[in-house]
């Protein structure tokens, strides 16, 4: 399909990313519902909640980087009209996270006591918040082959499908936290069988539906390894989950600094910063839905309609930012409220909204570039950005928060980095219209 003009551009990325920003608006509202199930359990479930906080993002590296990869996969064999070994790719793909998935299990499990210490756990609450992590992650894995075959079904471009299929399940595990967390008191145990019951029902589905459309056959060629999967994972997946590992490692490293401020300063900062996964994971979505369109005319051999498409889509994604900063401003203290009764933890949630919200329209821009780079070839310089984007805040935010004596500034740091991304925004905007232009020409 030949576009014709800029307004078709806006609709054709508006169409495409909206299936997918509402399937990640789904799993933030997961997030959303172990928080809030966990800031109404006693205490301390949304202490050591919060103290998961990394490792949700650990994990998350390793279900996008095999899931994104597939995507990828099978968004450009769908434009050259070749899809014979996407599922064997698919299944290849699965193999990896959950390898992955086990490895960071008994890791977490062999190095809970020192994990503890790092993050200044007290004695009383050490040993849950170590079972609580590996139950946590061994649950992962059977989210993974849902993530990837939901993968596949954006790429072959079935982005309404695969929304429906995540809104039943999310439907569903909403269900069972209720029954879980609330009806039988099970708390963080909760979450962890939640999870591993909707991981089953979610990959069925999916499965059922790629089966359907014919896609995903059973026979003896599935379960072959094929060597495009180390090629896509190497193009498009390590720098993915690279890109998550940096943020795993700055939050990792945010827990311990506010460590030192106590375990309300540790829960209100989670909250917030689950808080602000609403801001994170549509922009990921809005740069994925940006990058499939993107690969389709490259595919097609159509550079300049790539960019146009990139240019639009970032445009609107700032947008949707700026109204959706100035919202999260305003009504930051009873948006923190709704997930805690606890006003100590309120206050402290509130911290980080008063300083990081009003740049969200700018973080979501550069979030979703970076992810449309890593996604179309540049991982690699999408990376190295990223890298240096967290390792400053870390840095520069350590030092601030340690020798003023107060957190917030380790919150100013990261909004004032934010706001530095507007010149790498321009900068590579300007170098992908030159790369596509020419490639054009």
């Amino acid at each position: 399909m030949k576009l014709k003009s800029s307004t078709n551009y806006y609709r054709i990325v508006i169409s495409t990313a909206l299936p997918m920003v509402l399937a990640s608006l789904l799993h933030v509202s997961l997030q959303f519902a172990n928080t809030y199930f966990m800031g109404h359990d006693p205490f301390p479930s949304i202490y050591i909640f919060s103290l998961f906080l990394p490792f949700s993002f650990l994990l998350i590296s390793f279900t996008e980087c095999v899931s994104i990869s597939n995507q990828v996969i099978v968004a450009k064999k769908t434009g050259e009209q070749s899809l014979e070994e996407t599922p064997a790719i698919a299944l290849n793909m699965m193999a990896v996270g959950l390898i992955l998935t086990g490895i960071t299990a008994l890791l977490v499990f062999l190095t809970g006591n020192r994990l503890s210490m790092f993050f200044e756990v007290p004695p009383q609450h050490q040993t849950q918040f170590i079972h609580f992590s590996v139950g946590m992650i061994l649950a992962t894995a059977f989210l993974i082959p849902a993530r990837v075959l939901n993968g596949s079904l954006r790429g072959l471009g079935r982005v309404g499908i695969s929304f429906v299929i995540a809104a039943i399940n999310t439907l569903i595990y909403f269900v069972l936290l209720y029954i879980f967390c609330t009806l039988w008191g099970w708390g963080l145990d909760g979450l962890i069988y939640a999870t591993i019951i909707d991981g089953v029902l979610f990959t069925l589905s999916a499965l059922f539906v790629l089966n359907r459309l014919g896609h995903f056959s059973f026979n003896r060629q599935l379960f072959a390894w094929r060597h495009e999967t180390l090629l896509f994972l190497g193009i498009v997946g390590i720098p993915i989950m690279l890109s998550y590992l940096l943020i795993f490692g700055s939050t990792f490293f945010f827990n311990q600094i506010v460590s030192d401020f106590g375990t309300a300063a540790i829960s209100g900062f989670g909250i917030a910063y689950r808080l602000q996964t609403f801001v994170i994971l549509p922009a990921i979505a809005f740069g994925s839905a940006i990058a499939i369109l993107m690969n389709h005319r490259l595919g097609a051999e159509e550079p300049k309609e790539a960019f146009l498409i990139c240019r639009s889509g970032l445009i609107t994604v700032f947008g949707v930012y700026l109204s959706l900063g100035f919202i999260i401003y305003f009504f930051r203290s009873p948006l923190i409220a709704l997930f805690t009764n606890d006003a100590l933890v309120i206050e402290e949630g509130v911290k980080f909204l008063n300083s990081v919200a009003l740049t969200y329209s700018w973080m979501g821009v550069l979030l979703s570039l970076l992810v449309l780079m890593e996604e179309t070839g540049d991982g690699a310089r999408a990376f190295v950005l990223n890298l240096t984007y967290f390792v400053l805040i870390v840095v520069v935010g350590w030092v601030l928060t340690h020798r003023l004596g107060d957190i917030v500034w380790l919150y100013r740091t990261y909004a004032a980095f934010n706001c530095l991304g507007i010149g790498v925004i321009y900068r590579e905007t300007m170098r992908l219209r030159r790369k596509y232009n020419n490639a054009g020409a």
